[in-house]
């Protein structure tokens, strides 16, 4: 998966002539995990939790995964990280010696509550339970004024003022022209102008995606996102532009992806005729999107056949990267992949 910083050119809209991204005014992005793994380490190790009968030691950062982001678009910036810290440990009960590793998740942007700690023992015995709890119960608590030192240290490395370094920049946004889909002599054209799939006689081998994704918002704000081509414009940092109806035709990324809606059921579901400009000629997958609620939550099933096996990884990948990421970046919706 394509680190948001090494962007996957195929979703670029287009890439300045002379590299410049004046004022921060185009969408620029820039990975600050490294920075994050190297400063974390000293602020977290040889910390100490004790209680009345057991006490511990976190004597390493052992991994860092995830995401840490700083994303720009017209002088503003945000963050989004998505983080899991792996530790090692050593503790006491009583005389007892222990040690063990613990894992770190929910380390969130959007989430202001404990992290899931989960803790194992090395040669464990019921004789550790006292140091087991300890870490697991009060980790967060040590942890978490650690990890906050270093995000405010990782975001004072961005400014406005100085624009984020990136290796691609969107272009001045220009109109994307639009064909609506018509009926030849039973020929279908989408929005490309392109021969529907069906008629296409190059055969192309193809696989299929499949994703669920639940967003802490209700259906109908989610639904909208992915409808109205001023949110799509926004979440996708470039020209989009779409027409909400069965045979409308739509276009992101300034005609990197387009296609023709097939069917549309409103806070329900989306079913398109989709492509990347590089794939194939005359090649479409079929995206379908699902929205179902969950307790003021949405459960979005997604599942895109005919992706070109060659293609199939990026192209998996960039929905989360370009689409998930994005849209909790801008709207501030958390998301869980499960």
């Amino acid at each position: 998966m394509a680190k948001i910083g090494e962007t996957d050119s195929r979703w670029i809209v287009a890439e300045r002539t002379d590299g410049k991204n004046v004022g921060n005014w185009h969408w620029s992005e820039k990975d600050l995990l490294p920075f994050f793994k190297q400063a974390l380490p000293s602020e977290v190790e040889e910390t100490n939790l004790e209680s009345d009968n057991a006490k511990a030691t976190v004597t390493k950062v052992d991994r860092i995964d995830g995401d840490f982001n700083a994303m720009n678009r017209k002088g503003k910036t945000i963050f989004v990280w998505d983080l899991t810290l792996a530790i090692k440990w050593k503790g006491t009960v009583g005389e007892k010696e222990f040690t063990g590793s613990a894992e770190v998740t929910e380390i969130y942007n959007d989430e202001d509550g404990p992290y899931r700690v989960s803790v194992k023992v090395e040669k464990d015995s019921s004789e550790a339970t006292p140091v087991r709890e300890l870490i697991r119960k009060n980790l967060t608590t040590v942890l978490k004024p650690s990890i906050d030192k270093v995000l405010a240290r990782a975001k004072e490395q961005i400014s406005v003022q100085a624009p984020v370094e990136v290796k691609r920049v969107l272009a001045e946004d220009k109109p994307v022209v639009l064909k609506q889909a018509t009926t030849t002599s039973g020929t279908s054209t989408s929005a490309s102008g392109a021969t529907a799939q069906s008629n296409t006689k190059r055969s192309t081998a193809t696989m299929t995606i499949e994703q669920v994704v639940v967003f802490d918002i209700p259906p109908p704000p989610l639904f909208e996102t992915f409808t109205d081509e001023r949110r799509v414009s926004a979440f996708t940092q470039g020209p989009a532009q779409i027409i909400p109806k069965a045979g409308g035709a739509f276009s992101m990324f300034g005609g990197a992806v387009s296609g023709e809606v097939i069917s549309i059921e409103t806070n329900k579901q989306i079913v398109q005729k989709w492509r990347f400009a590089s794939w194939p000629e005359n090649h479409y997958s079929t995206v379908t999107l699902s929205f179902e609620e969950q307790v003021g939550k949405t459960q979005i099933t997604l599942k895109q056949t005919g992706v070109p096996s060659n293609d199939y990884d990026r192209t998996k990948s960039g929905w989360e990267q370009f689409f998930w990421l994005r849209i909790r970046g801008l709207f501030g919706w958390s998301y869980k992949l499960r």
